[in-house]
């Protein structure tokens, strides 16, 4: 079951590649040469699992359903996941209460497109696959905290800024 789609633009944002085969989610967010891989291990609505490597990555600790939350990261240096599936629509917010982002997305068979935070500070997303929407959801999380923790780490103008 392949999954693909982007978070961002057409020029300042990362492509999402996946393979959902249960219960492993692979894949690769952003290019060859900056992004990181999705490694995603899902077992009775748990997703355990690690984006990127021992040293550069961060973990995953999300319980998926109708009402979803979870941890991209660790206790520490997290952040907060947590969504609500209510008919086409899925809503819900990453990060903490202050400094965090709102989730918006509607929901089409195999689509879900929407946004991540507001006007100023968000990022369009748009993925399809033959997955769960709560999973769908997930990757689009994931893949938007990967680009804003990458363009954070980048000094300006150091790499090109489409992936």
């Amino acid at each position: 079951m392949d999954i693909q789609g982007r978070i961002g633009g057409s020029s300042l944002g990362y492509d999402i590649q996946a393979t959902y085969t249960p219960p492993l989610v692979r894949g690769r967010i952003g290019g060859t040469q900056i992004g990181k891989n999705i490694l995603l291990n899902i077992e009775k609505q748990l997703v355990r699992g690690r984006i990127g490597g021992t040293t550069d990555g961060f973990d995953v600790n999300v319980t998926l359903g109708h009402h979803t939350e979870g941890r991209l990261g660790g206790n520490f240096v997290g952040q907060d996941i947590v969504f609500d599936v209510q008919g086409r629509e899925l809503t819900g917010r990453f990060g903490g209460s202050s400094l965090g982002y709102d989730l918006h997305f509607r929901i089409e068979n195999t689509h879900l497109a929407g946004r991540i935070g507001g006007n100023f500070d968000g990022k369009d997303l748009e993925i399809q696959g033959h997955a769960p929407a709560e999973v769908l959801a997930l990757l689009g999380i994931i893949a938007f905290k990967v680009l804003q923790d990458d363009q954070q780490n980048s000094s300006a103008g150091s790499h090109s800024a489409s992936y």
